[in-house]
């Protein structure tokens, strides 16, 4: 069984309105579309590039840790205080 993280359920909207910085707003938009409710929307702006590194993260370490001997702990890489 894998942790669902942000990563799993994160939605990056490109080329949105200029003047689309509303989380209500936002958040009332995709609630249409949610089987459940919509638990938290934020706004960052330009952070494709950051999105993009932190799959690519958890992808290579998933993979670093299928490498290793199973009595080998990495930890949770999603969970700094380990």
């Amino acid at each position: 069984e894998e942790k669902l993280t942000a990563t799993d359920y994160t939605i990056m909207v490109k080329n949105p309105p200029k003047n689309a910085v509303n989380a209500d707003e936002w958040r009332d938009f995709f609630q249409q579309f949610a089987q459940k409710q919509v638990t938290c929307v934020t706004i960052a702006l330009d952070n494709g590039d950051l999105v993009s590194r932190l799959i690519e993260r958890r992808v290579l370490l998933k993979k670093m840790k299928d490498f290793l001997p199973a009595d080998i702990d990495m930890g949770d890489p999603d969970n700094e205080d380990e």
